[in-house]
Parts: C-alpha cells; structure tokens; sequence
C-alpha cells in the first residue's frame, strides 16, 4: 500500500494566491503538494501538521480545526483536491500548537510519530467492487497488494529517474485487476487485496465474465508456455467500465487494459511487456513515450504540469495521471520497486473520485 500519514512537517515558502486577497498559497519541505491558507497566517519555516488529501477526519477534530464545512463526502469528512479561487489545493495544514493541545486536552501525548492513529484519521478508498457470485481469499504466492507511490509526496525519488529512460503511461480510473497461473497450474483471478474465487453453482462474478469472454488465460497460459515455464506468471491491470466506481469514462460493458507482466512476483522491463502486448494481442493502458529520458519528456513542465491533459482512452475526458516507469526494473530502499505515479490536480479538482 501507498504510503499514507498525517505528518508534522515545515512550510517551505507562502507564495502570493494572485487571484483572492484573503488568500497564499504554500509549500511543505521535502513535498509538492501546493495549498490554500488563509493570508499571513502562516511563514516559511512554520512547524504544522499536515492532512493529506483522501484523509477521513473525525467530526470532533474537523470541527476542532475549523475544516468541517469544506470537507467531502456524504458525511463532510475527507479532505479532496479543491480549487480555491482558480488555484489548486491539496491537503490541510494546521499549527503544530493546535493539534498539540487537542491531544492534550484528550488525555494524549503529541507525537510526531503517531499522529495519524492518534488522531483517528484513516485514508479514503474507493468503493469495493460487489462482490456477489464470489468469495474474497487473501492472497498468496507470488501476489501482493498493489499500489504506486506518488511523485508529490516523494519528489526527490521523481529526481532519481529524471536524467533515465523511462516509460510513461495513462493512469486510468478503475479498479485493479489481475489475472496468473501458478507454479503449481492453478488459476487466479484478484483484485487489489484479494483473490476473486468463484462460487460453484452461481453466476460467474463479473471479474471471471471478463476473463472468460476475453480468453484472457489463454493469453496467460501461451507466455507462460514459450517464454518461463514452471514460472508464477500474472498479468496486471485496471478493469474499466460498468459498475466500476463512477465509469467514468462512460463505457457499455466492462473490459481490462493491462499495464504490467510479473513473473514469480517481479515485472518485467516496460519494453518486454509491450513486446508480449503486441505479440499476443492484448490491450494496454494508453502508452504516453517510450523509453525517453524524463527531464527531456517534461521539457521545463513540471510533472504536476504533465501529469494534466485530455485522456488518450476516451477524448473529452480528463486522464486521471501518469505513470512514470524506468526502462530497466530498479529497486531503492526506501520505497522498493522504483516507480512513481502523479495524479492529475485538475482531475481531481475536478471529479468526485
């Protein structure tokens, strides 16, 4: 899972809002995210404590901290991307002071390192899939819950990759979806968390519909065959269409673009995957460049900046983001696999997602 924490942290710069005389706009040390405050309320250097955007706030601390009229939600609780006056917002900082004596005044000591359970703030997810017509098995093997961490809050990891072949591609909305056959010849379908396992004698769940009407291990069983036999071989990707989330790109039925091959638990290289995509004719998300050299793709834009645009799936629609792959797989320590994705501010202003 994506890393997620309520944190204390220092505002970096308050830059004038250029559209509202009530308001600046700021900075934290060490992040991108860019939000709205209240004018000469706060200075470079401050010590706050920041929200991230889909935080789920209790009552009691949004009311606390002034926010709970501009959360959203059905219970005006999370924290989304807004636009204030033409300008993008991403989060909520509060003095460092305040949130002190909230805890205090509850019997809790302040710690840095535990605020998020401190506080009771939990991370928005979307909606689960229905699940009826299956059961939900932990998964096993060479799977594992899949997420991507983002460019914003990790921007000098983005500065590792930024001078090497990367690959891009469209980030688009849905709900992931994977699909492998075991080292011991058994077939599985998941989703992010779990394995979708069909229930006999019901109708099939409509993540097997897909993989039955597309003859999807069949593409399976063929890599599997020429390319690493005996191998835990999963294809990954994201189910887009009906009954998945909003369908926000408005389509009939429901189908999968993948995004990424695994072989007994690691993706292979961007440009060997889109070599089995051609070869065996499956659909991938929309690919943006191809092995180009990052800070040469972005030309002065920042990834934020890139990150917007129209998406190459459905035109008229906003693309949700981007993911930024290098050529050759990489690992780092603090993050593992190295790869980041950046979701577009405007999407998000924008959407209810």
């Amino acid at each position: 899972m994506s890393f997620f924490a309520v944190e204390e942290r220092e505002i970096a710069v308050i830059n004038p809002h250029g559209n509202a005389d009530k308001l600046e706009l700021g900075k934290l040390v060490g992040m991108e995210f860019q939000f709205c405050v209240k004018k000469d309320e706060y200075k470079a250097g401050a010590k706050v404590v920041y929200f991230p955007i889909d935080s789920i706030l209790p009552d009691d601390l949004s009311m606390h901290i002034g926010v709970k009229a501009f959360l959203s939600g059905r219970n005006h609780d999370r924290i989304k991307t807004v636009r204030l006056r033409g300008q993008i917002s991403q989060g909520v900082v509060v003095p460092q002071r305040v949130i002190e004596a909230y805890l205090t005044a509850r019997g809790k000591a302040y710690s840095a390192a535990t605020l998020t359970d401190d506080l009771g703030v939990t991370k928005y997810e979307p909606p689960t899939v229905l699940q009826k017509g299956a059961n939900l098995k932990p998964l096993r093997g060479a799977l594992y819950s899949y997420d991507i961490e983002g460019a914003d809050r990790f921007p000098h990891i983005l500065e590792m990759i930024m001078d090497r072949p990367v690959y891009i591609t469209e980030k688009l909305e849905g709900t992931n979806f994977g699909i492998s056959i075991s080292t011991e010849d058994e077939k599985l379908v998941n989703q992010r968390n779990f394995i979708v396992e069909p229930i006999e004698g019901e109708g099939p769940h409509f993540f097997h519909e897909v993989v039955d009407r597309e003859k999807l291990f069949d593409i399976v069983e063929q890599i599997r065959a020429k390319y690493y036999p005996k191998s835990w071989v999963t294809l990954r990707g994201e189910l887009i269409g009906e009954n998945v989330q909003s369908n926000y790109y408005g389509l009939k039925g429901r189908t999968v673009r993948f995004f990424e091959l695994e072989v007994d638990g690691k993706p292979i290289d961007s440009g060997d995957f889109l070599g089995m995509a051609r070869e065996y004719m499956f659909a991938t998300v929309p690919v943006l460049a191809k092995n180009v050299v990052l800070r040469d793709w972005l030309a002065g834009r920042t990834v934020q900046e890139a990150s917007d645009g129209q998406s190459e799936l459905i035109p008229g629609k906003l693309r949700e983001g981007i993911v930024i792959k290098p050529a050759t797989e990489d690992r780092i320590d603090e993050i593992g696999r190295l790869f980041l994705k950046q979701r577009s501010p405007k999407y998000l202003a924008d959407t209810e997602n």
